[in-house]
This record gives structure tokens, C-alpha cells and sequence, in this order.
């Protein structure tokens, strides 16, 4: 019987060993060549991504309503959020959801309307904003007309109990039916200028002499539907007002008709 070498189950040994790593050792390679994927936050689907950027979206759209609901005390209409412009000297924003700031740069800024004096608010079921000398009404029964934004009927409104008489049609002047007054001189080229019937609604007075709110001086007033206007001869440069003079023609100056504060 021939016996087997010594060695023998030391190459079986080797054998297995060798056999054995050959098996494991890629596994393991491959294991360390995979990225690692943090188990605390798992990727997300796309859908599952849009999904919390609108709840996002949506929690903020929720809040601005709510904002204005707190300022009014209604129920505010909601709108998208688009460009805002911040005053700090009144310490209030014109934003365009509305169209507010488009009008309000459109129509003459604040040399017209003066800087914001509030933010928009509901009154009456409708979002409106109060400016120094004129109220903005949004109409979205008429949106993309350029009816959207409309002004408020203030000086009809500062005016009431007044009992201004009548006016009479005369050379020069334009005499308007609807308020039985008229307009003419300075006060009406400012108007035609200015935004005319649109901006400032129809005269309801004749020109007359009133205390200004503006200086305390006694000034030449003149009441519209949306406005008050002043007359400040003194405001028109002398190189301008030597050529009315020597030429017989009327120069309208930029700061000549002032308005005044009706917020």
C-alpha cells in the first residue's frame, strides 16, 4: 500500500484557500467601487420633487392672502406675485398684480398721484390702494382694458356739503354739461396735458380763491371729481413768463398748476 506524501493536506489547504479568494476578493472590489447612497435622505422622482416645490409655492401664495385678509378683515381676491416697487419715504409698495404700478407710472407717477400712503386693502368687495392724492380701484371685470385700474371719485368725496355755484359758458372757456361748470386758462391745459377727463374727472367748481393746504397761502383753487388743482404763478421760471408777456401766448410750467393731497 503506497502511503500518501506528507504534504498532501497541506496542498489541499492551499487549494481551497486560493479558490476561496478568487470568489470573494472581486465581490468585495466591487463593493468598494459602488457609490454610496446616505440612508437619511433617499433620492426623489422627479414627480416627487414638483410635488414639494408647488406645496411650497402654495403654503407662500396662502400666506400673502392671509395678509391682506388680516389688513382688510375680507376676503381678498388672490393674485399672482409679479414686480413690486418700495417707497421708503412713505415706507409702502406699488405692486403690478394688480396693474397699480403700471398705472401709476403710466399716468404721471407722483407728480399726479403722489407716493403710496397705504398697501392694497378690500374695501367694499374690491382691492383698492390710497396714494397721496388719488385712490386706485382694480377692476378685473374689465381686465386687460385699459379700464383695469380706475381712480376713486375723491373730490367729489372731500367736497361733499359744498355748495359751489354753478358755472356760465363763456369765450375761452370749455363748458361741461354733466357738472354745469367750466374750465379754461392754465387749468385746463394742465388737464388736457395731465390725463384729462380720465385721470381727473369732470370740473365741479369754478376757479376761486382758497386757503392752500400746501403753503397757507391764499391760492386760486379749482375742484375736479379726482382732484384739487392750485395755481402757483410764482413757480414758472421769469425767462418763461417774459415770453407770455411779450408774445401774448400761454406757457403751461411743469410745477405752474400744482396738486394737492387728497389721501
Amino acid at each position: 500500500m503506497t502511503s500518501r506524501p506528507w504534504y498532501a493536506p497541506l496542498t489541499m489547504i492551499g487549494i481551497v484557500a486560493l479558490t476561496t479568494l478568487a470568489l470573494v476578493a472581486p465581490a468585495e472590489l466591487r463593493a468598494r467601487q459602488r457609490p454610496t447612497v446616505a440612508d437619511f435622505a433617499p433620492p426623489m422622482t422627479p414627480s416627487e420633487a414638483q410635488a414639494i416645490v408647488a406645496a411650497a409655492r402654495a403654503a407662500e401664495r396662502a400666506q400673502r392672502i392671509e395678509q391682506m385678509q388680516q389688513q382688510s378683515g375680507q376676503d381678498a381676491v388672490p393674485l399672482p406675485a409679479v414686480q413690486n416697487m418700495y417707497f421708503a419715504s412713505s415706507g409702502f409698495h406699488i405692486s403690478d398684480r394688480t396693474g397699480f404700478l403700471s398705472f401709476w407710472r403710466r399716468n404721471g407717477g407722483d407728480l399726479i398721484f403722489g407716493y403710496p400712503i397705504s398697501g392694497e386693502m378690500v374695501e367694499d368687495g374690491r382691492i383698492v390702494q390710497y396714494f397721496e392724492r388719488a385712490r386706485f380701484e382694480y377692476h378685473p371685470e374689465h381686465l386687460g382694458t385699459d379700464y383695469q385700474v380706475m381712480l376713486s371719485l375723491l373730490g367729489n368725496e372731500l367736497t361733499q356739503g359744498y355748495d359751489f355755484p354753478d358755472g356760465q359758458p363763456t369765450q375761452g372757456r370749455i363748458y361741461f354739461p354733466e357738472t354745469r361748470q367750466t374750465l379754461g386758462g392754465k387749468f385746463l391745459k394742465f388737464w388736457q396735458k395731465r390725463g384729462g377727463l380720465r385721470i381727473f374727472g369732470y370740473p365741479i367748481s369754478e376757479p376761486f380763491e382758497e386757503i392752500s393746504p400746501i403753503d397757507g397761502q391764499v391760492r386760486i383753487t379749482q375742484y375736479f371729481e379726482r382732484a384739487r388743482f392750485e395755481y402757483h404763478p410764482e413757480k414758472l421760471p421769469a425767462f418763461y413768463r417774459q415770453m407770455e408777456r411779450a408774445n401774448g401766448i400761454m406757457l403751461a410750467g411743469l410745477y405752474e398748476v400744482q396738486l394737492t393731497d387728497l389721501g
